[in-house]
């Protein structure tokens, strides 16, 4: 049986016919095409490859778009081809060792010729291994790395090329966004197309950070181990092109094991790439790795670097000095500026010494355990070996340095105002005989009065001896254990240094048990010390202050201050060059009064008070008595005194009046120092030179100083003086500098208040000068003159310039010897039995004795004290 039907849905188009009682089939019309699978399926891959082609015009379009929208401001390439990053300066002594550095970045950019050509296949197996196959973006290392960040799901690999990198330190930001780094791979091409790959890999190797304030492969080179480029290992090759991966993680003074596992990283590399061979790479993989210091890094001299910027700015410009990588080459002795350091600073420490211990309060038990902590993680950092190095809270800087933070104490929580830092929290550093720490009691031994001390982590012991000048004088000797105990208690800060033998020579520091140290503490006072060769004017030494990171202010070239009687050589120059005054010449000593003005009368009076008569200018001069000064400059007139000090450099404002001769106008030490030197220079003036040359990096120099100099005063002018100033190291009060066991000339200084205590000093072959007061001017105290307070100072400098020198004598160009009566300044007969030698300007001779039958008695020779009276 047939039956027809008609079919819906999906089945419309079909009839179904039934066959007998079991049979249904379903018939299609007549005009149906069967289509085939295969054929279906190729369509909707057609139609997906249609869309998939849309999308991409479209995404490329858009893409296409954003390049062009990005690339419209973007950076000017060719500020690369004028490559001038910031650069390092270099302050040099005169033995070519580093004496100090300042600039923007710590950098030297060296050229292309001057770096190995491994160096710059080390960085490209580091860090781009394609380097010299892409065109500035790899974008297989694209790919690679966004799949190994996908499995990871983290971003564990980068994938900026070395060019990448260039346009990120030099043209753009490292800001994250697609907009960033459309503009760096359009950049990166445009680079590529305008610069070789070697010249790319310069600027890389010049820009980039190397970890501990350095950039640029040379000073890394330097920093890491004190190398030119040229000198390096393979294996130091192999560490500094590894390092710009992680600069700080990476650094050999921190993390040595981390160091030598990257550096095995790049040695592999190499190897992988072709540039090493095997013995090569077996042998850099097992050489030793070690951190060294540049080999031409001195003794730090901070008031010398300043000095020195201070001359070369007008010259080549405040931003050539702060970014252009200057070498200044400096007259600087490394040898001379260490002992006027030691010198400066053994002197006022002991002069504050005499004037009392200051107590410093207690260390709360929670700051002490910051203070451990700090100076725990800082020598860790620092790669300190175990016993061997001791890091500590370094006393010559101020509070609040990188390792500290503000304590809340009991005031803040009170208050809700933050505490200030404490001032024992400041830089940590290593501990070294040149320098004062803080640390803080542990304990008091009642028996001896030796004192246990802690600084952070290692511990201390200062002995009795070394910590009883704390006392007053009554509590010392017998019993000085208890007084020392009841003066110091756990938790108390206080400040220590290395402690010295007899010498003068740091103790070593123990591998384990106390370091040994002594009791000391910050001056409040400051001093100064400088040096220089009379003959050349070459600066050997300046030393500016007690410290320079906590007082930066250079008293050598910046204090002007009162110098007292170090003033009279000027006036006893003018009396000198008037022909009218001999060293013979009799002045009496006695009381004198001058109009001041306003119905005042000034009365000039000596430092002890007494008067002594008649005497001769070089007793005068030698125990430096006011009143004779001050005649000799009221029968000059101010004028001539005020020439001669014009006449021997001294530049500052002079009041002409009677109080120059008590050294009332103020000057520095720097001209004054200078001043002197003029005399054993046989009269020759010229000016002081610190800084002999400045040149750039490449070699081009650029300052070279060309001094005045000139005849100031005649050879025997210069050479009576020096003469007059030997009585006072030999007689008068330097005479401790006779200890020197050389001769020696000079004139000691102090204010008729106390404020400043002077002595300035030369041989034949070296003047130097040392000053000490407060910068707020204050009085230094009761018997603190210039042969106490600064005298000790140039004899401990001058002992350690002039060892191994040979010992000459004054030159004495043009002089007269005669002999004389020492009771009258009149000519004597050589074989008279209290006749003395005396010098003279030709012309000037003594006069002849008064005739016997004379009525006029000559007066007696008086006891002459000395102004200022050594101490005992």
């Amino acid at each position: 049986m047939r039956q027809e039907c008609q079919g819906s849905g999906r089945f419309a188009s079909f009839s179904i016919e039934r066959i007998g009682r079991s049979r249904t089939v379903l018939r299609r019309p007549r005009n149906f095409v069967i289509v085939p699978r295969m054929k279906r399926s190729l369509n909707v891959v057609r139609l997906f490859l249609l869309f998939a082609l849309a999308g991409g015009l479209l995404g490329s379009a858009v893409l296409m778009g954003q390049f062009v929208y990005y690339g419209r401001d973007l950076p000017d390439i060719r500020q690369i081809g004028d490559y001038r990053p910031p650069q390092i300066s270099r302050v040099y002594a005169a033995d070519g060792t580093v004496i100090g550095e300042f600039g923007q970045q710590k950098r030297t950019v060296v050229s292309l010729e001057e770096m190995p050509s491994l160096l710059l296949n080390a960085f490209v197996a580091a860090e781009d291994a394609a380097f010299f196959q892409h065109a500035g973006v790899d974008f297989f290392g694209v790919m690679r790395a966004m799949a190994r960040n996908l499995v990871s799901l983290d971003v564990k690999q980068g994938a900026s090329t070395i060019t990448q990198q260039v346009v990120k330190n030099l043209l753009l930001s490292h800001e994250r966004s697609l907009s960033r780094k459309i503009s760096e791979i359009i950049l990166a091409y445009q680079i590529e197309q305008s610069f070789s790959k070697r010249e790319i890999l310069a600027i890389y190797a010049n820009e980039i950070y190397f970890g501990n304030g350095t950039y640029g492969v040379a000073e890394a080179a330097r920093f890491y181990f004190g190398k030119r480029l040229g000198d390096l290992t393979l294996g130091e090759i192999a560490y500094l092109a590894g390092l710009p991966k992680n600069p700080e993680g990476y650094a050999l003074n921190r993390h040595p094991d981390r160091a030598q596992t990257r550096q095995q990283y790049v040695l592999g590399r190499l190897l992988e790439q072709g540039y090493v061979d095997r013995p090569a790479h077996d042998a850099a993989r097992d050489a030793p790795l070690a951190h060294a210091p540049p080999a031409d890094a001195g003794a730090s001299a901070p008031y010398v670097v300043d000095a020195a910027r201070a001359i070369v700015e007008p010259f080549v410009g405040r931003d050539a000095l702060a970014a252009g990588g200057l070498l200044i080459y400096t007259s600087i002795d490394p040898r001379l500026q260490t002992a006027a350091r030691r010198a400066l600073r053994d002197n006022l420490t002991a002069y504050d010494r005499r004037h009392g211990y200051r107590a410093l309060p207690i260390a709360p038990a929670e700051e002490r355990e910051t203070w451990k902590k700090n100076v725990a993680r800082v020598g860790k950092r620092r790669g300190a070996e175990e016993g061997k190095t001791v890091f500590a809270y370094s006393a010559d800087f101020p509070p609040s340095g990188p390792d500290g933070v503000a304590v809340v104490g009991t005031e803040a929580k009170s208050t809700g105002a933050p505490a200030p830092t404490p001032f024992w929290r400041t830089f940590v550093r290593r501990l070294t005989a040149d320098e004062l720490y803080f640390a803080w009691i542990l304990a008091v031994d009642a028996k001896t009065g030796a004192l246990s001390v802690s600084l952070g982590v290692r511990e201390g012991a200062i002995a009795a001896a070394d910590a009883v000048w704390a006392l007053p004088a009554a509590s010392r000797g017998k019993g000085q254990a208890a007084a020392l105990a009841a003066r110091f208690v756990p938790g108390q800060a206080v400040v220590v240094a290395l402690r010295r033998n007899e010498k003068g020579e740091p103790a070593a520091i123990p591998a384990d048990g106390p370091v040994p140290l002594a009791l000391s503490q910050v001056p409040l006072a400051q001093s100064a010390l400088f040096a220089l060769d009379p003959r050349t004017r070459r600066v050997l030494a300046l030393e500016g202050g007690f410290s320079h990171a906590l007082s930066p202010f250079d008293r050598v070239t910046q204090a002007l201050r009162q110098p007292g009687s170090a003033f009279k050589p000027f006036v006893y120059l003018a009396a000198m060059r008037s022909r009218r005054f001999t060293p013979a010449t009799q002045v009496e000593d006695k009381p004198v009064s001058y109009p001041a003005g306003g119905g005042r009368v000034w009365s000039p009076k000596n430092f002890d008070g007494k008067f002594r008569g008649p005497m001769r200018l070089r007793e005068a001069l030698t125990h430096s008595i006011n009143t004779v000064a001050v005649q000799l400059v009221d029968q000059l007139g101010p004028a001539a005194v005020v020439d001669a000090a014009r006449t021997l450099g001294v530049g500052s404002p002079l009041e002409a009046n009677l109080t120059l001769a008590l050294g009332t106008s103020e000057v520095t030490l720097w001209e004054l120092v200078n001043a002197y030197a003029t005399l054993p220079a046989e009269g020759q003036w010229a000016e002081p030179v610190l800084v002999e040359r400045v040149a750039t990096a490449s070699g081009r120099e650029l300052y070279r100083p060309r001094p005045e100099r000139r005849q100031a005063i005649a050879p025997e002018e210069a050479a009576l003086m020096a003469a007059l100033m030997q009585s006072v190291v030999q007689e008068g009060t330097a005479r401790r500098a006779r200890a020197l066991g050389r001769p020696l000339a000079g004139k000691t200084g102090t204010t008729n208040d106390h404020r400043d205590a002077w002595f300035i000093g030369f041989s034949p072959t070296l003047v130097a000068g040392a000053w000490v007061g407060y910068d707020e001017p204050q009085d230094l105290g009761s018997g603190e003159t210039g042969g106490r307070a600064a005298l000790p100072a140039w004899i401990a400098f001058m002992k350690e310039a002039l060892a191994g020198r040979p010992i000459e004598p004054f030159v004495q160009t043009g002089l007269v010897h005669a002999w004389i009566d020492p009771e009258t300044g009149f000519a004597a007969a050589g074989d008279a039995p209290n006749a003395i030698g005396e010098v003279f300007l030709p012309g000037t001779g003594p006069e002849p004795p008064l005739p016997e039958d004379s009525e006029i008695e000559s007066p007696p020779q008086l006891p002459t004290p000395p102004e200022e009276p050594p101490p005992p």
